[in-house]
């Protein structure tokens, strides 16, 4: 635990976690796999696209997509 960190921002940052976890859940295995790659991994979409045999406007439009589904999704359960 961090100097300036609380136990209430260590509390809200794990239900923060669980809560992306959750949303995370619900996408089809696919596209839990780019954002896997994207954003855990942190590749390229050229990357990805290698990776998924998809083309990489492909692999930027889905991500664009979840993305903005997943911000919604988080503004609804907040």
């Amino acid at each position: 635990m961090a100097d300036d960190e609380t136990i209430e921002s260590l509390a809200e940052r794990r239900a923060d976690f669980q809560q992306l976890a959750r949303l995370l859940a619900q996408l089809p295995e696919r596209d839990r796999e780019l954002v896997a790659l994207k954003y855990g991994a942190g590749l390229t979409n050229r990357a990805i696209a290698d990776l998924a045999k998809m083309s990489e406007s492909n692999v930027g439009t889905v991500l664009h997509r979840v993305t903005q589904q997943l911000r919604t999704a988080w503004e609804e359960t907040s």
